[in-house]
């Protein structure tokens, strides 16, 4: 805390009266890094869009969100210490739900309409967003920047998806 109060410019006093400790302080940047993760997502889901569409959509902005050095470097440290701070864990797992809501609330109503074949929406975004994340190796591996590899990894992504849930595969002439 002390290092923290230094770097921050303010006295360790100050960072006790708005934290209770280091706990509280660590659960509240990860929040932020979730919380710009939240805002890519936090765009309507155009439902008229096609399942495809929406999956790409979803899967890029997903990708982008997850992929930010400044995401992946809060990523380390709840890692780091969240055996120290299990509060920690739980809080980054619960802002990753609310996250996901836009995406979980137009899979239930495509599976209330038979539009997809899954048992939980909730299940489904969830598994989407960990790979689309790149399921835990961007911790260790700094993610390709290029163009191509982001491309590769979203087609990818779309089509298990999408054989996943029983979606007929989309006919756009694309390769």
């Amino acid at each position: 805390m002390e290092g923290v109060a230094r770097r921050a410019g303010v006295a360790k006093l100050t960072l006790h009266r708005h934290f209770d400790g280091k706990e509280d302080l660590f659960v509240q940047v990860a929040h932020r890094a979730q919380l710009r993760v939240r805002a890519s997502l936090d765009v309507r889901i155009e439902s008229s869009a096609s399942l495809q569409q929406v999956l790409r959509e979803s899967i890029e902005r997903l990708h982008d969100g997850f992929t930010r050095p400044e995401y992946l470097d809060v990523m380390r440290l709840v890692i780091a210490e969240g055996r120290r701070f299990p509060k920690l864990g739980r809080a980054m797992l619960d802002d990753a739900k609310f996250a996901a809501r836009p995406l979980v609330d137009y899979l239930q109503a495509l599976k209330n309409s038979g539009g997809v074949d899954l048992e939980s929406p909730q299940d489904a975004a969830t598994q989407l967003a960990g790979l689309a994340s790149g399921a835990g190796r961007y911790v260790l591996v700094r993610p390709s920047c290029h163009p191509a590899s982001r491309r590769k990894t979203v087609d990818s992504l779309v089509a298990l998806f999408s054989r996943a849930w029983g979606v007929a595969a989309e006919r756009t002439g694309d390769k």
